[in-house]
């Protein structure tokens, strides 16, 4: 450091009172003494903090204290100081000297939201038919189609690759040095390119691939195992011949299922398998890997450039242009002298946070400033995502000549304090005992606690008593959300913040911590199933009945012509029933027709009072148009009538927000603001998943909030979810890397490359030999620990959220059931050693000497449902009908099971005949299916126990139903039924449900359908579902429709037993040919997983 910059470093962990510290070492550096004048001036002082509440809470202490001395004057000019967030006080400096940096003092910000539309549209710009060619070979190659499950294709790639070049200032040269790294690393973990051209290699996988399965069919093997690799081998083979080649990932899964060959198959398998295997020297596999890394960097660069030709066009900036032009700025000497004659005191609070520009920025600012503070804590520096750079954070305070360190914790009860000193001094132990442990400040000692406060740390063991088998997936959100409701009927005390009696827990005093925002929903739907409600943002604002309502109204002024707006409109503004609306619109059809004369429909009531408003519209902005819709229409008293008044006003209130959002927006990027404009934007919203509704925020409703969130945050009764996660290591994708090993604090810029390897494997990655190299690397062992330890501050911040109670709940069901998270974080990354004992009353380490009792609460969930039925509630969309209250409309219903489950594979896995067949020859196909149609119908009513004359005259009466009569005899009918029933006795003892209806809900579609049969064993926990083929076996399998329709119906009927926890077999009945066939339905390369 150089010796002008005077750094002082505040470590305040969490709840060790720095927002008092930080009022405090203000107003004293703004308090004169000793009739001397004031060290700092209140003009002079620039802070910065993480969030414009927290800016406003310390500039409005740091006022009443200076008030509180008599220094009005002073508390007036405080307003002129520069106290906001980084981007806020950067705006103002960056207008301030708008000269000196070349830019208009009226100059534009983009906002966050509308930097990625921009880009977008200077993406496309650049991407040239050659080039999306190109990189849509290439991704299709390494298997990208097939990784949706990161959600991740090319140009996302581009995206976060140009978000880290431009946060970290990196040119065209770096980038182009950083692809030229990449691509030698890279190539360094695979063995040397074969000898052999790619078109050899090819054909030679075509013809061995063709030999292994002529051989393996030859192989006399009943075995299940056989099966299912001719299966895997015939779906490979296909995929080759009709794509003329594999993906990589099919490489390794193809290795990978000759590798599970059974034993009398594994000669045979072995030269494909050896080929297969070395595929990472195939030429193309080389050629494919260095031409995406070298092409995702060349279009990287040319969209910065075109972004950055589409800003100056029009005379915009965004936040990162921001801090490179003061960056700039700070370089010249005019400016300098400027601030340093002017800089009393550089504040700096959530240092941690920063990025490594803003980190420049306020290094540069502190060389300047008469005194600098800055205020943070290493172990809350959970936003490495956005850039935050914990290793030169650690530079600077190591660098730093003051250090205060604030040591007691203002929060929390003493044993909270002292579970946390235990585990994060083991967790953080370069860190030191001193900058981790915290005292217990004197109010909050054990001692001096109120009676009535229970334990504060809880394990919560909640036990699904129901056989042996594991639950479904929704089961541990409605098991917690059961122990949250069961928790606040106890009446549990808390002791409010700043108040001296205590009180009954309430809903609000609860957060719950998730993972992820997926999990916030989730959880905030089984509350609501509880009767709770949540206090959380939900996606889906234009699908509430209210915004459905005013969107109508919009549209209708837009266009009365629009007929499903006016529908709409006659559902929720007039009360018409359905019906009513249907008849309507028919009728006003027909007289049209009659009268040949154009007049609206539904041009009455309050429609023709919506009519009229709209022609007094033409000049009005959206904003205005929506507020006058909304008083105008009584908008607000017609929701209100729906019940719970309070979350519909706020929703629409939500929508007076977005017109305001959007011609704020429309206003920085030069563009008209129009009525049509805004209903277009707000349909980008919705498919965006952007439209959140308002979130409520009532004492009534748990806080449902993911652990990054919560930062700087606390509650009463804190609930820490999803412990049992196990550490997801990403071998792939990009990183920052720094070509030297000290930190230059001079220039925290230089020397930085990144560094992009990408996954031609998908979900395969695991257990293959580059995953493996890579696995041996030291940078990986240093990037793993980077994780782990990312991973400890993020619990810490969950953990150091609760004042009076923290709970940490243990599914005993669950695969994972221990709190892995918690593991890792005290054993340094072991999750294999427990760290919580389920039957103990204490926790296995204390602090001090000082014992942590611990409070265990046990839960046992019975299930008493139809697991077909799963207990999945329908999700409801609340339109109404005639004032009477909500009403419940399912969500959206595919008409087919394959419209939902997407494309499933399903081999065959054993061929059981039970009867040669029937003697069906010469048949036209409308035949055949009308045969098929009558023996499952006979199939289905007869019974074995049933009297002969019954079953002859059900058998007699479906062929004359069916005029079939020509084709087949009553007692033929009777012997296959016989022997099919009796075939069945081979799954043992199982009950049997015929035409057993199920359904199945993935994401907001719901899907309706039904087995022909459905065994179930209670005591065995086996089911078996079957479906019904209305063709021959030999005839269904030339029809690919046919197949795709019986595979996704299995399928989602499998998974419906899934969601409950059950496990199933199935099979398809093809009565036309006597046998049942078993399969194995999932959806394509699900099987190869290997997580």
């Amino acid at each position: 450091m150089q010796e002008k910059m005077q750094l002082k470093i505040i470590s305040a962990g969490a709840g060790s009172g720095k927002t008092y510290t930080l009022t405090q070492q203000m107003a004293e550096l703004l308090i004169p003494k000793d009739g001397q004048p004031a060290e700092v001036r209140a003009s002079g002082i620039l802070a910065t903090t993480f969030t414009n509440k927290a800016a406003a809470e310390l500039k409005e202490r740091v006022r009443v204290k200076l008030l509180e001395e008599g220094m009005s004057q002073e508390a007036d000019e405080l307003g002129q100081a520069m106290i906001g967030t980084v981007h806020a006080v950067g705006v103002q400096l960056l207008k301030r000297f708008a000269f000196e940096a070349g830019l208009s003092p009226e100059m534009d910000i983009i906002a966050e939201g509308e930097q990625s539309q921009i880009f977008n549209q200077s993406l496309s710009t650049i991407l040239t038919e050659e080039r999306s060619l190109q990189m849509e070979m290439l991704s299709k190659r390494l298997g990208y189609e097939e990784q949706g499950f990161y959600g991740r294709d090319w140009r996302s790639d581009i995206l976060q690759l140009t978000d880290l070049a431009r946060s970290n200032n990196l040119d065209a040269a770096a980038l182009e040095e950083s692809a030229t790294a990449s691509v030698r690393s890279l190539l360094a973990l695979l063995p040397s390119r074969s000898a052999k051209t790619a078109a050899a290699l090819d054909q030679q996988l075509r013809s061995y691939l063709e030999n292994t399965l002529l051989a393996v069919l030859e192989i006399e093997d009943g075995t299940k195992s056989r099966q299912t690799l001719i299966s895997k081998l015939r779906s490979f083979q296909n995929k080759l011949r009709a794509r003329g080649y594999l993906h990589w990932s099919e490489w390794v899964a193809l290795g990978k299922a000759c590798g599970k060959a059974p034993k009398k198959c594994k000669e045979a398998v072995e030269e494909l398998k050896e080929l297969t295997d070395g595929h990472e020297s195939h030429p193309q596999f080389q050629e494919d890997l260095s031409q995406y890394i070298e092409q995702l960097f060349a279009l990287a660069q040319a969209a910065i450039d075109e972004y950055e030709t589409y800003k100056t066009s029009r005379g915009l900036i965004d936040y990162t242009d921001m801090e490179v032009y003061i960056l700039k700025l700070l370089e010249q000497p005019l400016v300098r002298e400027v601030l340093e004659e002017e800089l009393d005191l550089l504040l700096v609070d959530e240092f941690q946070d920063t990025n490594p520009i803003q980190l420049k920025i306020f290094l540069d600012l502190s060389r300047l400033a008469k005194r600098s503070i800055w205020v943070g804590d290493p172990k809350q520096s959970i936003y490495g995502f956005r850039g935050a750079a914990p290793e030169l954070m650690q530079a600077v305070v190591e660098q730093a000549k003051e250090m205060q360190v604030l040591g007691n914790s203002w929060r929390s009860r003493q044993d909270l304090v002292h579970f946390t000193n235990g585990l994060f001094c083991k967790a953080f132990p370069d860190l030191g005992e001193e900058r981790v442990a915290l005292e217990v400040a004197p109010p909050f000692k054990k001692e001096l606690e109120p009676q009535g406060l229970g334990h504060a740390l809880e394990h919560w063991v909640i036990d699904f008593k129901e056989g042996k088998r594991r639950p479904g997936k929704p089961w541990p959100h409605r098991a917690l959300a059961h122990a949250i409701a069961q928790l606040l009927k106890e009446g549990r005390m808390i002791r409010p913040r700043g108040k001296g009696q205590m009180r009954p827990l309430q809903a609000g005093d609860i957060a719950v911590l998730c993972r992820s925002n997926q999990t916030c929903q989730d959880l905030a739907e089984q509350l609501a199933e509880e009767g709770l409600k949540a206090s959380i943002a939900r996606k889906g604002l234009l699908k509430t009945p209210e915004a459905s309502l005013l969107h109508a109204c919009l549209k209708f002024i837009l266009n009365p012509q629009d007929s499903l707006s006016v529908a709409e409109l006659k559902l929720l503004l007039e009360a018409q029933s359905l019906e009513e609306i249907v008849k309507d619109r028919l009728k006003y059809l027909e007289r049209e027709q009659e009268q040949k004369k154009y007049k609206l429909w539904g041009e009455s009531g309050q429609i023709k009072r919506l009519l009229h408003l709209a022609q007094q519209l033409p000049e009005m902005s959206a904003t205005e148009i929506v507020n006058l819709v909304i008083e105008k229409m009584n908008l607000r008293n017609v929701v209100a009538r729906w019940g719970n008044a309070n979350q519909r006003f706020a929703n629409l209130d939500a929508l007076r927000s977005k017109a305001l959002e959007y011609e704020e927006n429309c206003n920085r990027l030069h563009n008209a603001a129009t009525l049509g404009g805004f209903l277009l934007w707000l349909d980008h919203l919705e498919r965006e998943g952007l439209d959140a509704q308002a979130s409520s925020q009532s004492q009534d409703a748990v806080n449902v909030l993911t652990y990054h969130k919560s930062k700087g945050l606390e509650w009463p009764f804190v609930v820490c979810y999803e412990l049992e996660k196990s550490l997801r290591e990403n071998y792939f994708g990009f990183q920052l890397i720094s070509t030297q090993e000290e930190v230059d604090l001079k220039n925290p810029l230089a020397n930085r490359l990144i560094s992009f390897w990408p996954n031609p494997y998908g979900k395969q990655s695991q257990k293959t030999n580059l995953v493996e190299n890579i696995k041996a690397l030291l940078q990986t062992a240093l990037r793993k620990k980077a994780q782990l330890q990312e991973e400890s501050r993020l619990l810490y911040v969950g953990v150091t959220r609760a004042r009076d109670y923290l709970a940490l709940p243990i599914f005993l069901q669950q695969k994972n059931w221990g709190l892995n998270w918690l593991n890792r974080s005290f054993h340094l990354g072991d999750e294999e050693m427990q760290t919580v004992d389920p039957d103990s009353d204490f926790c296995i380490w204390d602090w001090k000497g000082n014992a942590l009792p611990v409070q265990r609460m046990q839960l046992e969930l019975f299930k008493e449902i139809d697991p077909l039925e799963a207990e999945q509630e329908e999700e409801v969309f609340p339109y109404l009908q005639a004032f009477k209250g909500e009403q419940d409309h399912l969500a959206a219903q595919p008409e087919t099971a394959e419209q939902l489950m997407g494309e499933i594979e399903m081999p065959i896995l054993g061929e059981y005949p039970y009867l040669p067949g029937l003697p069906i020859e010469d048949i036209s196909e409308e035949e055949e299916e009308r045969l098929g149609q009558l023996l499952q119908l006979y199939l289905r009513a007869d019974q074995l126990d049933y009297a002969l004359s019954l079953r002859e005259q059900t058998a007699q009466q479906l062929l004359e139903d069916f005029e079939l009569k020509h084709q087949l005899n009553s007692l033929q009918l009777m012997r296959l039924s016989q022997q099919f029933h009796q075939s069945l006795q081979a799954f043992g003892p199982m009950q049997l449900h015929r035409a057993r209806r199920f359904r199945f809900q993935q994401d907001r579609q719901v899907f309706r359908g039904q087995v022909d049969y459905y065994f179930f064993s209670e005591e065995e926990e086996r089911q078996i579902l079957m479906l019904d083929v209305l063709y021959t076996y030999e005839g269904w399998k030339q029809k690919s429709h046919r197949i795709r329709e019986a595979a996704a119906k299995l399928y989602a009927a499998k998974n419906a037993l899934a969601q409950a926890g059950y496990s199933a077999s199935c099979y398809l009945h093809f009565p036309l040919s006597g046998l049942y066939v078993e399969v194995a339905p999932s959806l394509v390369g699900e099987e190869e997983e290997d997580f």
